[in-house]
């Protein structure tokens, strides 16, 4: 130990993990010590990486110690921190991992640690996005994006893709691919990726905006070049962006944001927490209001309307089911909006609302539902059955609940999209069509591996993203 008025060099030695660590503190003019840290270590290195082994590299600052003379403590995920050279290096598995380092400068003095998130992927981790033919399910390209899981739009002339490999991250993208060919034409980094949604464009000279965490961002979608960035706080888990009528629809801390799509101007926010305890989830979005679900005390639907963002209504969920254990997002085109919703672990009770009330109309006969549902044009699409074994795919009233056709299923297949008179749905490795009046199949697409987890369809085509490894 140091103590004061020695002049002479006193040494002090520190074991990590077995090794001896012996330095000698530096003594100013005058015999005063040097108990100035040094800076936090930076670290580099991949965020990403297949390497079982990958390699990093560590730098540092003090105001006596040359840098060259700087030494480093570093421990990966839960290790004990133990001497290390400038490129720490070691094997690890499959999956998300922490490096922490610290700084020792001459005098013994310890920087403060620095932690650096990174992700071993497996071989086979990315996914692939896929366009096929809409009306015979023929295969007219597919690519593998650098991300496992991911959500898509079609658009004029490109498909956006958002996605990310591992929501344990901060790190994702967001890319246009040209809609003839599947060629990459811009991409975007370092936004939360499979755990967020961005919006999609609207138009040819659109804007496509997306969250970082900490601010919701305006891109160029011809470019993918930033026009404009606003701050604004996260909204947490569940929440996203969504885009209706020019808008950009965000949860910003405990409150509903909407800003001009063009510009990131606000145009309205409405309060949509009552306590910072509640979780805010959303929002969806239709032809008149925006709905979030509000996870407080109780779970309740709140619908804001779009055009200035008053409160429309709100409908407690908690006389509609005993115990809410998990639930969708609510789902609708301004037909009808539905929610599922779960109470124990036989699956989920579908419940209808009337949009422009937010009155319970109706609530499924059985709770063995599986898929989110699905609203268009007036019918409500989803998917029931036992956990693993066979079910049905169904088509519901959205404004009765009755059912209007029902069709078999050797497995659970969700539905994604509607459009051109088809059902979209997926199971493992397939997408399948199936007419959207009569349930009766039109085509099926063997491809092997996981689900299809987003579709999208434009001028004919069908554009999918097929999820790659997850990593547990």
């Amino acid at each position: 130990m140091r103590a004061s008025g020695i002049s002479r060099p006193v040494c002090c030695a520190a074991t990590l993990a077995g090794i001896a660590l012996v330095l000698a503190p530096a003594a100013a003019p005058g015999g005063s010590a040097d108990r100035k840290p040094p800076s936090a270590p930076t670290i580099a290195g991949p965020q990403e990486t297949k390497a079982r082994t990958p390699v990093f590299r560590l730098a540092a600052r003090d105001n006596r110690t040359p840098a060259a003379r700087l030494r480093f403590l570093c421990a990966f995920d839960t290790q004990q921190a133990r001497v290390c050279s400038r490129r720490p290096s070691r094997r690890l598995p499959v999956g998300d991992h922490r490096l922490t380092a610290v700084a020792v400068d001459a005098a013994g003095n310890r920087s403060r640690p620095a932690r650096f998130l990174f992700v071993v992927l497996p071989p086979d981790a990315e996914g692939q996005v896929v366009a096929l033919d809409e009306a015979t399910g023929a295969v007219k390209w597919r690519m593998r994006p650098p991300m496992t899981i991911g959500l898509l739009q079609a658009g004029y002339g490109r498909v956006l893709v958002e996605g990310g490999y591992t929501c344990g991250l901060t790190k994702g993208r967001i890319m246009a691919l040209d809609a003839a060919s599947g060629a990459v034409a811009w991409r975007h980094e370092a936004f939360p990726g499979a755990c967020g949604v961005g919006g999609w464009l609207g138009d040819e000279n659109g804007v496509v905006f997306t969250r970082d965490g900490t601010a919701v961002t305006g891109l160029d979608a011809a470019s993918g070049k930033p026009v404009w960035r606003k701050a604004g706080p996260s909204g947490g888990i569940g929440a996203y962006t969504n885009d209706a009528d020019g808008l950009a629809i965000d949860i910003e801390g405990g409150r509903l944001v909407a800003r001009d799509r063009h510009d990131g101007a606000p145009r309205w926010t409405a309060a949509a927490a009552t306590s910072s305890d509640d979780l805010v989830v959303g929002p969806t979005v239709d032809g008149t209001n925006a709905y979030v679900l509000v996870w407080g005390d109780a779970l309740e639907v709140d619908a804001f309307a779009l055009a200035d963002g008053h409160l429309a209504w709100k409908h407690s969920l908690a006389d509609d089911a005993d115990q809410i254990d998990g639930f969708s997002f609510p789902e609708g085109d301004g037909s009808g909006l539905a929610i599922a919703v779960s109470s124990g672990d036989n699956g989920y009770a579908l419940l209808g609302l009337d949009p422009a009330t937010g009155q319970l109309l109706w609530k499924s006969a059985t709770d063995d539902y599986r898929a989110a549902p699905l609203v268009a044009a007036g019918t409500l699409y989803s998917w029931a059955g036992a956990a693993d074994g066979p079910g049905r795919l169904v088509a519901l009233d959205a404004r009765s609940g009755a059912v209007r056709w029902q069709v078999p299923e050797d497995e659970e297949s969700d539905p994604l999209v509607v459009d051109a008179g088809l059902v979209i749905a997926t199971g493992v490795g397939r997408l399948e069509a199936v007419d959207a009046a009569t349930g009766a199949a039109r085509w099926h697409a063997p491809f092997g591996g996981g689900p299809f987890s987003a579709a999208s369809a434009r001028g004919g085509v069908l554009y999918a993203f097929q999820i790659g490894h997850v990593i547990d």
